[in-house]
């Protein structure tokens, strides 16, 4: 009789052994999965998505893990398409103000042209005027070319 309660504890804890595995399996694994899914999207890698269909706590950490992982995604893609506009506005602004510093430029030998024509004109003209002053006597003469 002791034998027969003796086999019949250790059958009682091989299955309490053996149950005990089974849950903390069912416990861990998708525990281990929502880890390993966490590792890629920490990685930048946002396709990953979990399957877990049950209907406790760990299928709704799934659902909310592939609801964060699908956003993620999304704003990924947004991001990339801001920074492609951005890359091309700034683009146009370099452009733009090499387009202004080159008008500036312009603006200014133009601004210098006529300067130094309207110097050279009035220097030349006063160089004649002097001339002729030079070359006439009377002083009416010289009254008459100062006008």
């Amino acid at each position: 009789m002791f034998r027969f309660f003796q086999i019949s504890v250790g059958i009682a804890i091989l299955i309490s052994v053996i149950l005990v595995y089974v849950f903390s399996l069912k416990i861990t694994r998708p525990l281990k999965q929502i880890n390993e899914a966490a590792k890629v999207i920490a990685a930048g890698e946002f396709r990953e998505r979990l399957n877990i269909n049950s209907k406790d706590e760990m299928g709704e950490l799934a659902a909310a893990f592939n609801l964060m992982a699908e956003k993620l995604s999304t704003y990924k893609l947004e991001n990339i398409e801001n920074r492609a506009e951005l890359d091309r506005i700034e683009k146009l602004r370099v452009q733009l103000v090499q387009h202004l510093i080159t008008a500036q430029e312009e603006e200014r030998k133009r601004i210098a042209r006529e300067l130094h024509d309207e110097t050279s004109q009035s220097l030349t003209a006063l160089k004649l005027g002097l001339k002729a002053m030079e070359q006439t006597t009377s002083p009416a003469g010289i009254q008459e070319l100062s006008r």
